[in-house]
């Protein structure tokens, strides 16, 4: 886990990510893959 933004922002993300939570499955396996990039550009 990295995060190179404050610790409110990193919690405002985890939590996004958690209330998103479940998402659904991807119709084949083959396509999911563990790991998620977020690049986010504050205006």
């Amino acid at each position: 886990e990295r995060c190179d933004g404050d610790r409110l922002f990193e919690r405002s993300v985890v939590q996004a990510i958690e209330a998103s939570s479940p998402l659904p499955k991807p119709e084949l396996e083959s396509i999911f893959q563990e790991e998620l990039r977020f690049n986010f550009k504050p205006e």
